[in-house]
């Protein structure tokens, strides 16, 4: 549509019968909405005003995220139910009682309600508030989630309370070290040889630990490459640095694996004082469907993956 020139032929017009002064005063306006420079001016105030309306939106929908976050932590029923899971960290190997599993699931469920605000209330200041919480909840509440992932055949359920629960426990080695230690299985550990390159390796499958090591006795028969920054980690009370990466092929249970390891030099020793060779963590166990079964000592490999389906 020409809109500017029409507009400009009414205007003259108009202009025709007023005095010489408005006529001048007319054909500078005239020509001002004739330039391409107004109307880029008229377009920059536009969007600055856009972008202040998208940041005061954004800062309202942090500040709303803030709101609803305090007042899901503060609920009573949830306040009572996350001091009776908490009062298992002194004894995680204890039985799940009918009315203790239901309280748990409760508490998973309000759980990732809650940490699903984290895009929207940012990640990091979750953490830096929530964080102890969220991590000795992941403690506790890990099996459950497990338990029933199995019995719903949903295997990404609570995936929010999850991803965000072993970040928090990652970052906070004090909690591992002191929940996580010899003597307490909660979290799925479990010890057992596995082959690589035709080599018995002491393998510690353990789903509080999120990626999987080995050490230089078994990266030598494996395929390595070199990081472009140093990797750290906290491991068996100290923290350990690498550039080295590997791919490990292994066999487990006559099951074939590929993954991604990570070589340090220790990672340490079992409650029995014997070295561990490979660590075997969550993502992988995840990856190819590997779930510890602590009261029996033992794996689950029932959903190990024939075929991978990408889509």
């Amino acid at each position: 549509m020409h809109v500017i020139p029409q507009t400009s032929r009414v205007f003259g017009l108009a202009l025709r019968c007023l005095s010489p002064n408005l006529i001048k005063v007319g054909f500078s306006v005239l020509e001002l909405l004739k330039s391409a420079t107004f109307w880029s001016a008229v377009g920059a105030i536009a969007t600055l005003a856009g972008v202040g309306a998208i940041f005061y939106a954004s800062r309202q929908l942090r500040f709303e995220a803030w709101l609803k976050a305090q007042e899901i932590w503060v609920l009573e029923e949830f306040v009572q139910d996350r001091g009776k899971v908490f009062a298992r960290l002194d004894n995680l190997e204890q039985p799940w009682l009918k009315e203790d599993r239901a309280i748990g699931l409760r508490v998973c469920r309000r759980v990732d309600e809650f940490v699903r605000l984290a895009p929207y209330l940012g990640r990091r200041r979750m953490l830096a508030v929530w964080g102890d919480p969220l991590a000795k909840a992941w403690i506790v509440l890990h099996t459950l989630v497990d338990e029933e992932r199995k019995d719903s055949g949903w295997q990404t359920k609570w995936d929010a309370f999850e991803k965000l629960g072993r970040k928090a426990l990652s970052i906070r080695p004090d909690l591992k070290a002191k929940y996580m230690g010899a003597g307490n299985r909660g979290m799925g550990r479990i010890r057992q040889t596995i082959k690589v390159d035709g080599q018995e390796c002491w393998t510690l499958f353990d789903t509080g630990a999120r990626n999987t090591y080995v050490t230089p006795s078994v990266a030598q028969v494996l395929k390595t490459s070199t990081m472009p920054r140093a990797f750290r980690t906290a491991l068996g009370g100290a923290v350990r640095e690498t550039k080295t990466a590997a791919i490990l092929e292994a066999e487990i249970q006559n099951h074939p694996i590929s993954t991604h390891a990570l070589v340090i030099d220790e990672i340490g020793k079992d409650e029995d004082g014997r070295s561990i060779e490979i660590l075997f963590g969550a993502l992988a166990m995840q990856q190819w469907g590997i779930r510890p079964v602590p009261d029996e000592e033992r794996l689950d490999l029932t959903h190990y993956p024939e075929e991978f389906v990408e889509f």
